[in-house]
């Protein structure tokens, strides 16, 4: 299982007055990509974007709140995808999904030291993201029902 937190993201929550994860991430988009995760989620992404998850397939704008998607409470360590949330997209190509990105509200794709986004793996078992299958069909829905990030101790 692989997280990278970008830089951006880590120094947001560890300042004087920062957020919390949730807040950080608050009304971001997920995309989903082919290919290796990079290196840092520092690095600009990489790959065939495949689908963009947002509320229940809608359409995102960069800096707008409109369909964004949000993490809910934090529970014993844990923080996972809102449970009042569908959290879908329809996918714009085909392959096979090997990472994926959470941006903030403000969707920095290329390589940053301060975009806020944490970049996961993604298979059908073992990862941070498991699906049911990693093949995505162009034109088809893709759901995510589990979404949890957890702090270690």
């Amino acid at each position: 299982m692989i997280i990278r937190e970008s830089t951006g993201l880590r120094n947001t929550r560890i300042k004087a007055g920062g957020l919390s994860l949730a807040d950080a991430l608050a009304d971001g988009t997920i995309k989903l990509y082919t290919g290796t995760i990079p290196a840092s989620a520092d690095d600009a992404v990489a790959g065939t974007l495949l689908c963009e998850i947002t509320l229940a397939s809608g359409a995102f704008v960069s800096g707008a709140a409109t369909n964004g998607i949000n993490l809910d409470v934090a529970t014993a360590g844990s923080v996972a995808k809102s449970t009042s949330e569908v959290w879908s997209g329809v996918n714009v190509a085909g392959g096979v999904a090997g990472w994926g990105a959470f941006f903030a509200n403000t969707v920095a794709t290329g390589a940053s030291t301060t975009a806020v986004r944490a970049y996961f793996d993604i298979a059908t078992a073992g990862a941070f993201l498991n699906m049911t299958s990693t093949t995505l069909v162009i034109s088809e829905p893709t759901i995510i029902s589990s979404f949890i990030f957890t702090q270690p101790e």
